[in-house]
């Protein structure tokens, strides 16, 4: 356990529905704020080989939503998987939430879902622009770190969170996670089968996670998080 209360109070509420500080909380955002929905701009997956003919795959604005549908791990004993040492705070979690007391928003999918722009280039040439849906089924290995102080000495209401990581790592193998090209070519049939390749679905992930790690992300996700702790801490006090 912390010695700083205001870390103590906040490794709870972060696993209880009720709490504005609750993690699914944290993460929706219909203004964008946050990570539920977000946008991402470009994802290069690169080059690919086939039968001699050369394939060049990119993904624009992509816009993904069900990210917020999270929840803490809790480990065989029911223990949450929170980790607490000063004031950082690591957390273990999942998707799909099916914790008991959380309502999920009617904005946000049950699963994590995405819809962007599919721009290939064949041998050079580039073809008309298709579509591309890309559906996250369940993730048991969310990973999260933020730190928490008061901004003013004393006042548990002036709490400060900073998220220094956050990393999504579904299964690639299987249908865990699943992606559909729709495009007219010929090629349709094997686009779809480089895109499900274990190798092109770690790449897309890498990518997402790269989004996530960046500056811009973390600080848009610290700003949310500190106003859902003020709204959580505004009515405890120190005893």
């Amino acid at each position: 356990m912390s010695d700083n209360q205001l870390v103590q109070i906040l490794q709870n509420i972060l696993f209880t529905p009720a709490s504005d500080f609750y993690i699914a909380k944290l993460l929706h955002s219909p203004e964008q704020k946050s990570l539920d929905p977000c946008n991402f701009t470009e994802i290069d997956l690169g080059s690919f080989d086939v039968v001699g003919v050369p394939f060049e795959i990119v993904i624009k604005n992509l816009y993904v939503r069900g990210l917020s549908n999270t929840q803490i791990r809790f480990d065989q004993q029911g223990k949450p998987e929170v980790v607490v040492e000063g004031n950082t705070v690591s957390f273990a979690a999942k998707q799909p939430n099916t914790q008991v007391g959380y309502e999920r928003p009617s904005d946000v999918p049950a699963q994590v879902e995405a819809l962007g722009e599919l721009h290939i280039t064949i041998a050079g040439s580039p073809m008309p622009a298709g579509s591309l849906n890309i559906t996250i089924k369940s993730t048991d290995a969310i990973r999260g770190v933020f730190t928490a102080q008061e901004e003013i000495e004393g006042e548990l209401d002036s709490a400060e969170i900073t998220f220094l990581v956050l990393s999504l790592h579904p299964l690639v193998s299987g249908d865990t996670l699943e992606v559909v090209a729709e495009l007219e070519t010929a090629f349709l049939k094997v686009i779809n089968e480089i895109l499900n390749r274990e190798s092109s679905k770690l790449a897309l992930l890498d990518e997402m996670n790269t989004f996530l790690a960046s500056a811009q992300t973390l600080a848009s996700l610290s700003q949310k998080a500190t106003e859902q702790a003020r709204l959580a801490l505004a009515d405890f006090k120190y005893r």
